[in-house]
């Protein structure tokens, strides 16, 4: 590696873990500080009212929700750096996996913005009234929770492809690629779950939410502190590159 990046393994490493907290912050920004508290299920007049009444708040969310993409994109790139000298397959199929969970991120936030279009409009459109401006506007965030959770089944398949990494790797403690595979298949399940049951999704999620947020947890906790051991990093990208 050269220019600005060529730091040593376990700067990288811990880069990268202050990168993830980062992304991991700014999207809960946005979808449990923003859409979690504006958005009312199943009444469309008082979330269109919330929206109109903290439209700088909502501006705020959806702009964190392109925060947290942007990171998202530099960690895959940046775990393919530190992976692939375990297995670059896998390792290009973890990056293809969050790639795809930010271009959905990336697209759904249209949908974030799109209701002010509707709303925030000094007079109805033409044919349509204010009702069903604010009907149209909900329907919009709805589209936007399905996309999420179809977001998040990537993610999970990311998570579970790195936590295969990690476990195989010999630099990186196994125990935290067995919780890291262990949340991603938490991530599946619950983006399975909202598709094919979808009244027991928001009670699924809660039992999920414990393995997700812990085996990231000590996944970020680690790179931050501890980094990876620079040596054994060595060694393994020198044997990948020696084919053996």
């Amino acid at each position: 590696m050269n220019g600005a990046f060529d730091v040593s393994p376990r700067a990288r490493a811990r880069i990268a873990g202050a990168v993830y907290i980062a992304a991991g912050a700014t999207s809960l920004i946005g979808e449990m500080f923003v859409r979690g508290k504006l958005i009312v299920p199943g009444d469309p007049a008082a979330t269109a009212v919330n929206i109109l009444t903290h439209a700088s708040l909502w501006r705020v969310g959806g702009v964190a929700d392109l925060v947290a993409a942007a990171g998202d994109a530099t960690l895959a790139v940046m775990f393919f750096v530190l992976f692939a000298g375990v297995s670059r397959p896998i390792a290009l199929l973890a990056a293809f996996f969050r790639l795809t969970h930010v271009a959905l991120l990336a697209t759904i936030t249209l949908l974030h913005f799109a209701p002010l279009a509707y709303l925030s409009t000094t007079a109805p459109l033409r044919g349509m009234s204010t009702p069903q401006l604010q009907a149209e506007a909900f329907a919009l965030l709805r589209l936007h929770s399905i996309g999420y959770n179809i977001a998040l089944f990537f993610f999970g398949l990311n998570c579970i492809a790195l936590g295969y990494l990690i476990w195989r790797s010999s630099f990186l403690p196994r125990v935290i690629g067995a919780w890291l595979a262990i949340a991603g298949a938490a991530y599946v399940a619950n983006s399975v779950v909202h598709f094919l049951a979808p009244a027991f999704g928001a009670q699924f999620f809660k039992y999920v939410l414990v393995p997700c947020g812990l085996g990231e947890l000590l996944f970020i906790v680690w790179l931050i502190a501890v980094g990876l051991n620079e040596e054994k990093w060595k060694n393994q990208v020198s044997a990948a590159s020696s084919g053996l």
